[in-house]
């Protein structure tokens, strides 16, 4: 399509790749109503193919700032306050889950090992005030919350930790 005067076009603003499929993040917008186009790209019998994955966000600001992880079947995408997840079906990639946090900074990080997704939001004030991780599993056909990871403060009563959650990773 064409892009009109003041819009924001951008793409590889996050990558994720697993085995032989690779995702790229690309956007088109004005600022403060993105759209985000997830590209797909398969490599099946030795050829590339590409499906697109369109989804809308409207961030508060000119914040572009989308995370990606990938899984055998499943691709997670963090993007400001929300975190969509998409799984791999045999009619191809279709949205299976949304899910939004408390903060602007829900979905900042992503991360996928197994049935387990972690989501990391900085902003999060619940607790110790410093952010968390939120670790989701899959149960039965949903992604449900199994637990909130906060960070372990010091006995210093000085001690203050801040963006705790504002990048995850998990291995095996």
């Amino acid at each position: 399509g064409s892009v009109s005067a003041g819009q924001v076009v951008g793409i590889g603003s996050a990558l994720a790749i697993h085995d032989q499929t690779v995702a790229v993040a690309g956007y088109t917008g004005l600022p403060g109503a993105f759209n985000l186009t997830i590209f797909i790209y398969e490599k099946i019998d030795g050829v590339w193919s590409t499906t697109n994955l369109p989804l809308t966000v409207a961030p508060p600001s000119f914040t572009l700032q989308w995370e990606m992880a990938m899984s055998d079947n499943h691709l997670v995408v963090g993007t400001p306050g929300k975190v969509a997840i998409f799984q791999r079906e045999s009619a191809g990639w279709q949205l299976q889950q949304e899910m939004t946090g408390g903060s602007e900074g829900f979905g900042t990080d992503v991360a996928i090992e197994g049935d387990v997704i972690a989501v990391g939001d900085p902003d999060d004030t619940t607790g110790t005030n410093s952010g968390v991780v939120y670790l989701h599993t899959m149960t039965g056909p949903d992604w449900t919350l199994a637990q909130t990871l906060t960070p372990v403060l010091p006995d210093d009563p000085e001690a203050v930790v801040r963006n705790f959650g504002q990048s995850v990773a998990m291995a095996g």
